[in-house]
């Protein structure tokens, strides 16, 4: 009678202490099974050059854009597109804003290189565009 005694008591004491590790084990594959669903979720595959199924849609209804850019802006602006769009050909060019848009460069004449200086008056036109 008392093996059987001991051994209800043990259950019992068995029962009412809260082991740590199982808990911690538990806790630690809940986290490790959250983090691998999150990087599911947010690490998708890619596509590079996939092709545009949708068709563009283009309209007669006229777009007002409105900027404001101060000259350093603007100088910037201009030069980084004309180095993008002429490549090797703008190195020897560089646009300047002052009163007057300003194109200073070089020109190879003849094994010589020239330099020149071409100034712009700025017009505003009625319509709000700028015409040089």
């Amino acid at each position: 009678m008392s093996d059987h005694n001991n051994q209800s008591t043990y259950r019992q004491n068995r029962k009412q202490t809260i082991n740590g590790w199982k808990w911690a084990f538990i806790l630690l594959v809940t986290i490790l099974f959250s983090f691998c669903i999150y990087l599911k979720i947010n690490t998708r595959p890619t596509v590079v050059n996939e092709s545009i199924t949708t068709p563009v849609t283009t309209s007669d209804e006229e777009i007002e854009l409105s900027m404001s850019l101060d000259k350093k802006d603007m100088e910037q602006i201009i030069n980084t597109y004309l180095e993008a769009s002429m490549g090797t050909e703008f190195e020897n060019y560089k646009v300047a804003l002052t009163e007057q848009l300003e194109i200073h460069g070089s020109v190879d004449i003849l094994t010589l290189e020239i330099p020149f200086s071409l100034y712009l008056d700025p017009y505003v036109t009625e319509e709000g565009n700028v015409q040089l």
